[in-house]
């Protein structure tokens, strides 16, 4: 791979980082109600325990995806 295909790579993987936080913070519904949530057909994150473990997850997944990450 020359320079060009290292730079691309690079701007993928943080695209694809930047899209995952972007995900996240789309269905963090931390301080909302979950009961109320559920009646309106809602769903997300409600625990700062839970965003941690999804970060986590796609952080993982990310890395399966790219070994140039590690």
């Amino acid at each position: 791979m020359g320079k060009w295909g290292v730079e691309m790579a690079r701007r993928g993987r943080t695209s694809i980082v930047r899209e995952v936080k972007e995900s996240i913070e789309a269905i963090d519904k931390i301080g909302t109600s979950k009961r109320t949530a559920r009646e309106d057909g809602n769903s997300g994150i409600h625990s700062k325990k839970q965003k941690e473990n999804t970060m986590s997850d796609c952080q993982n997944f990310v890395k399966w995806r790219d070994p140039s990450m590690e």
